[in-house]
């Protein structure tokens, strides 16, 4: 028995300048924002209740990884240190947002690896 959220998924590609908001555990979210650069740089906000962030790397074709440094949080949520945002591009033309770490919320470990938080619509050149 997998201790992840459920996750609906559709099978929806987002063009630049668009965001998606994925939960990554009950009580956090990851917001993706994709810019419309040549380098497919793309901010994600990692957030307790969508309210209030608590990290806050980006990603691009020059700088494929972003890994949080030290656990940052509240008394519910605290992303661990070592979690890892990656930007991973795909031959269709598109990338992908990877998510690899531990998140704990609530007292229950969330694991993830190699996990999708979003696909976007490259511009790389």
């Amino acid at each position: 028995m997998s201790n992840l959220p459920r996750v609906e998924v559709s099978n929806h590609t987002l063009a630049s300048g668009q965001s998606v908001t994925t939960n990554t555990t009950p009580n956090s979210i990851a917001l993706s924002i994709a810019s419309s650069d040549s380098n497919n740089q793309t901010g994600i906000a990692f957030q307790f209740q969508g309210r209030t962030t608590y990290w806050n790397p980006s990603v691009s074709t020059g700088f494929t990884t972003a890994k949080l440094a030290s656990d940052t949080g509240n008394g519910v949520v605290t992303w661990k240190a070592g979690l890892t945002v990656t930007y991973s591009p795909q031959s269709t033309g598109l990338y992908n947002v990877l998510l690899s770490g531990d998140i704990v919320d609530s007292g229950t470990l969330y694991t993830y690896t190699g996990f999708v938080l979003a696909t976007f619509t490259s511009n790389a050149q």
